[in-house]
């Protein structure tokens, strides 16, 4: 049986191939391929938690009640089980598992082993591990973006590249080392794709990784939308300021309300890009210049680097000084609440 493996990286669409192979499961089996509901859905984090040392703790841990090594391993056994049960009652001939957590939080070579142990006690024989490659700079704005809508007040720029998550998630050269030392070729093959329209089929990243899987025929399919915008220096400055002065924002219990003041942010406040400061700018740069230059030697040799020059215009973006700014987000804070009342 063989497993596609679709490791991420973060911010290249994995939100909509998940959505894709979600809304298109029973399709998806007509033809053979399965995706797995037990493994998380629609993103298959559970099966990269199975894949955890049992003493990492996380967020995902608290909310499964994990509090010794024990639990720990009572969780990832159960986990196991009932991924092995849904297999058992497909018999598929291909399954497909869709995590950007694989990467993102298996930064372990024993956390990975583990993933590929487990792939073969559920009757994997053969893989094929897929990741998408996105330009550090790209990435880190990206990252930035999502954090303020997600709540984030503290903020004032992407993390240096120094920081261990955004480390981790711009190091390409340590991602494939790390999941070719585990998967090798005597029984995997590594796909590495890059992020740019330009080198996508259709200049999509969905067409693409449906092509991988050997979906070319696409009639009959469910396609999901791409609604993931990216906000302006503007737009994430005023919506920092809100997230501090709208009451639990970022609360579970809140989401319906955050998604509707980001729709708002996302309707006015997104026709220019967000523009990270020069010194941030440079400083990826020169952080991942040999990582990116190792991806394009093994994997891109035909290119002049890895990603295109980036165009982004990088002067210093003026903003409003900060009392305006701070008054301009009370006024739609109060014009908001005022309208729910």
């Amino acid at each position: 049986m063989h497993c596609y493996l679709h490791i991420g990286t973060e911010k290249t669409g994995t939100t909509l191939i998940q959505e894709f192979l979600h809304l298109n499961a029973e399709q998806l089996e007509r033809v053979g391929l399965v995706y797995l509901r037990s493994a998380g859905y629609p993103n298959n984090k559970w099966l990269a938690l199975a894949a955890f040392d049992v003493d990492r703790r996380d967020r995902w841990t608290v909310d499964k009640k994990v509090n010794t090594n024990e639990d720990m391993l009572d969780l990832q056994t159960r986990l196991a089980a009932e991924i092995q049960m849904e297999l058992a009652s497909k018999q598929p001939k291909s399954v497909v598992f869709s995590s950007e957590h694989f990467q993102s939080r298996l930064t372990r070579i024993n956390e990975i082993k583990r993933l590929k142990e487990i792939l073969i006690s559920l009757g994997f024989n053969s893989f094929s591990v897929i990741v998408y490659l996105r330009d550090p700079l790209e990435l880190a704005s990206s990252l930035y973006s999502t954090a303020i809508k997600m709540g984030n007040t503290a903020a004032l720029r992407p993390s240096l590249p120094t920081a261990p998550n955004y480390k981790d998630l711009c190091d390409h050269q340590a991602t494939i080392e790390r999941f070719s030392q585990v998967f090798t070729a005597q029984d995997s093959q590594l796909i590495v794709r890059l992020f740019e329209r330009t080198e996508l089929k259709n200049q999509s990243v969905l067409d693409d990784f449906l092509a991988l899987l050997g979906l070319d025929q696409l009639d009959g399919f469910v396609m999901p939308k791409a609604e993931n915008k990216s906000l302006s220096n503007l737009g994430l400055a005023l919506l920092r300021r809100v997230n501090a002065q709208i009451p639990n924002l970022n609360e579970k219990d809140s989401i319906l309300m955050r998604a509707q003041v980001i729709a708002k942010f996302e309707r006015y406040f997104t026709e220019d890009r967000y523009v990270m400061p020069p010194e941030v700018h440079k400083a990826y740069e020169q952080a991942f210049k040999d990582s990116n230059e190792w991806v394009r030697a093994r994997f891109f040799s035909s290119r002049a680097s890895l990603f295109k020059p980036n165009t982004r215009p990088q002067a210093h973006v003026e903003l409003p000084d900060s009392p305006l700014l701070d008054k301009v987000a009370d006024l739609f804070c109060r014009a908001w609440l005022s309208d729910r009342q």
